[in-house]
């Protein structure tokens, strides 16, 4: 700990930054909010515009930064200037300056550091920064389109077994709409390939987290060419009877997730669907594409 917190304290000096921290949400507020779906792109300008942004373990992925010259613009000219700028918390010093350049690097535990933190916080009055937060908000709404409402609703058939439903997701659309659009309560409930795209992902997970948890409810949202790559697996769910849900992306859900056994049900979409929102190749966060009106 000693050692952690001379290393902070090098980091920060006797720096206070009086900044506009990238939060797009209030504690106890808006996060908690069942139906608040009102997040959609907010995250995005408000990296791009934030004097300081705190990196808790961050590895910067491409998906998070977008075209990294164009990644959070204003926090690097308050670096520039002495006021804010990039503060990247991680354990392990070799991803620290891997892929975006910190202003302040810290390495440690990252709730040790946080904790050694507290000193240095200011409390501020920024109405005008908060505003701006839910201006995005309001201009940008997490919007429903074609059948994504399905995941929806197969969010609300399980609500009242959250805490025990595990959800995989195969490649592409089942992943991105999966995660917009099923209501997180706890963690470690969401199993998937990243940004890998591993074809054939959903089913084998699912298969593994409910022989690691059998009581839990286990729902694999899939995709029909990811599925097609290992749906032989159906097979050994059936052999040892491990009682997987598969969703193939009617409306009949109960019947699937009260049926005995594996199960499938396919679910017709969109031949040209897209999955949105997504940041193209090259371009900035604040370029972000998504569904129109």
């Amino acid at each position: 700990m000693s050692k952690l917190n001379r290393n902070l304290q090098g980091s920060l000096g006797s720096q206070q930054l009086r900044v506009r921290g990238s939060f797009t949400t209030k504690l106890g507020g808006d996060e908690i909010e069942c139906k608040n779906q009102k997040k959609y792109w907010t995250d995005s300008p408000a990296q791009e515009n934030a004097d300081l942004i705190l990196a808790l373990g961050a590895r910067f992925d491409d998906r998070v930064t977008g075209y990294i010259p164009k990644f959070a613009p204003q926090a690097r000219l308050a670096a520039h200037e002495g006021r804010g700028g990039i503060v990247h918390f991680g354990i392990s010093p070799k991803n620290i300056n891997k892929v975006v350049e910190a202003t302040i690097p810290v390495v440690g535990d990252c709730a040790e550091s946080l904790e050694l933190l507290l000193p240095y916080t200011i409390p501020m009055h920024r109405p005008e920064w908060l505003a701006q937060i839910q201006a995005w908000k309001d201009q940008y709404p997490f919007r429903a389109f074609n059948q994504s409402g399905f995941i929806e609703r197969l969010s609300d058939a399980v609500d009242h077994t959250k805490e025990r439903t595990v959800i995989t997701t195969g490649v592409g659309q089942p992943q991105m709409w999966a995660a917009q659009h099923f209501r997180w309560r706890y963690p470690r409930t969401m199993i998937t390939y990243g940004g890998l795209g591993t074809m054939g992902y959903g089913l084998p997970a699912a298969i593994g987290a409910k022989v690691a948890l059998p009581e839990a409810l286990v729902i694999d949202i899939d995709g029909d060419a990811s599925l097609n790559m290992t749906i032989s697996e159906l097979l050994t769910a059936s052999q040892f009877g491990i009682d997987v849900k598969v969703v193939l992306l009617n409306n009949k859900i109960k019947w699937l997730l009260n049926t005995s056994g594996p199960a499938l049900l396919e679910v017709k979409v969109a031949p040209k669907a897209l999955s949105l929102p997504m940041v193209p190749s090259g371009r900035g966060l604040d370029e972000i594409q998504f569904y129109d009106e």
